[in-house]
């Protein structure tokens, strides 16, 4: 579950706290040579005497430096230089003057499943994954969830629904869509206007109360003011910003008391890069499952063998690749200070975990999927925006995605289970036939 405590333990005269294993609830601290403070959010702190608003420059040299929504790689820090946060999957211990803090979780790939069928692997899956959602639907009020078009929020949906309807209860759900003035710019792999496969999934599931909304007269920048002082710290996803925040606002009106969501789904539940897969086939010598893969993933998506092939060759030869891939003239913005960043060492730090091919086209999705569950930063920014969020609008934010029992899971399930016959993602689209319409659940 969802969880951040601390508990006071008299007879021993010792303080025991914890934070779930991906921090999807902050649990703030404060600390000096006589005082151990903690709190879920940060600004009841600085009414204890001793402690200020001071910037921790660290932090924000970090927070400049990555070009990307991760706010910091140091997970006990802060904006402020007084104020720290536990970590993710991390316990602290206050006893005789002296704070200890301990690791108890870690998501390690245990011994692979072995069952006798694909059908038994897709039993499997519905079991557990089915086991996540009921258990996050739990409320006396209404049930909502985010919904796109797409197989994560859509999977969600239709399993909360069913298991809503045994209790007489709709589902409601929550989706954006662009303005009506709207000029579409977007490649033709991409879908601004999801609304037609959303309500292909709305009538296909059943039991769903649609909303679809699109805030005219909003922007990121109308929203700034509003989002800094729910976060209380700087923060980076301004794209979506504004229609999150309208999305939890209509939500609060429409009595939401548990709003779900399937932000983990990629690393999860529909996890299956076929490239990368048939990279590894490359690597391992399979070579006639390599080219049946090839084949039939060249024709399920209509291009020349020859153009995947040429993707497929400069990932598993990534030598190779850095002399022949064209190298966009287009980089990330830098934000940070080329003095600052010299004075805190942020680039060197960051390095130190990896840190330095953001975006890089070479870079193996199966290495990019075992950082995101052995880096605890990754996890920070998704637990303090749903904190902060659910506080401000009297809800609580759960992604049944990042159940730990799915992610155990999906870790344990054999790679040809989640790219078969030239499909990608293909657990999640033999498993969910009869729970999503076609046009959705087979969609690439």
């Amino acid at each position: 579950g969802d969880f951040a405590f601390v508990i006071w333990d008299e007879r021993r005269r010792s303080l025991f706290g914890a934070r779930d294993f991906s921090g999807n609830r902050t649990l703030y601290l404060a600390r000096s040579s006589e005082l151990f403070a903690f709190s879920t959010i940060i600004e009841p702190l600085f009414t204890l005497p001793g402690l200020n608003k001071s910037m921790n420059e660290q932090w924000i040299s970090e927070f400049l430096a990555i070009p990307v929504t991760t706010d910091a790689v140091d997970c006990f820090s802060t904006v402020y230089s007084h104020i720290q946060q536990l970590p993710p999957s991390h316990s602290l211990t206050v006893s005789g003057g002296r704070i200890t803090f301990s690791r108890y979780c870690t998501l390690e790939p245990k011994e692979r499943l072995n069952y006798k069928s694909d059908m038994e692997y897709e039993e499997a899956f519905r079991e557990v994954f089915n086991a996540a959602v009921t258990s996050r639907i739990r409320t006396h009020r209404q049930v909502g969830a985010h919904l796109s078009g797409g197989l994560d929020s859509g999977s969600v949906a239709s399993f909360a629904a069913r298991a809503l309807r045994k209790a007489n209860k709709p589902l409601h759900s929550f989706s954006y869509y662009p303005l009506e003035d709207f000029v579409d710019f977007t490649p033709k792999s991409r879908i601004a206007d999801e609304r037609p496969l959303i309500m292909s999934t709305v009538s296909h599931v059943g039991n769903i109360k649609d909303n679809y909304l699109n805030f005219p007269g909003l922007s990121p920048f109308s929203e700034i003011d509003d989002w800094l002082e729910t976060m209380e710290m700087p923060y980076k996803f301004f794209e979506n910003s504004f229609w999150l925040k309208g999305i939890y606002e209509r939500a609060y009106h429409e009595n939401i008391g548990v709003m779900l969501n399937g932000q983990r789904g990629n690393w999860t539940i529909s996890w299956g890069p076929a490239l990368d897969y048939q990279v590894n086939l490359i690597r391992q010598f399979r070579w006639i499952r390599f080219y049946r893969e090839l084949q039939q993933y060249s024709h399920s998506l209509g291009v020349k063998k020859s153009r995947v092939m040429s993707v497929v060759g400069k990932k598993a030869f990534p030598f190779y690749g850095r002399f022949t891939t064209q190298i966009s003239d287009y980089q990330l913005p830098m934000l940070i200070n080329p003095q600052f960043a010299k004075r805190t060492q942020v680039f060197e730090k960051l390095q130190t975990y990896g840190l330095n091919t953001w975006g890089s086209p070479l870079n193996s999705a199966y290495a990019i999927r075992e950082d995101q569950f052995k880096q605890l930063y990754f996890w920070n920014i998704n637990g303090t925006i749903g904190t902060k969020l659910s506080l401000k609008y009297l809800m609580w934010d759960r992604d049944p995605t990042n159940d730990l029992r799915v992610i155990r899971f999906c870790l344990s399930v054999p790679d040809d289970q989640f790219v078969q016959n030239g499909v990608d993602r293909a657990l999640i689209r033999r498993a969910t036939e009869g729970y999503l319409p076609d046009n959705v659940r087979l969609n690439h």
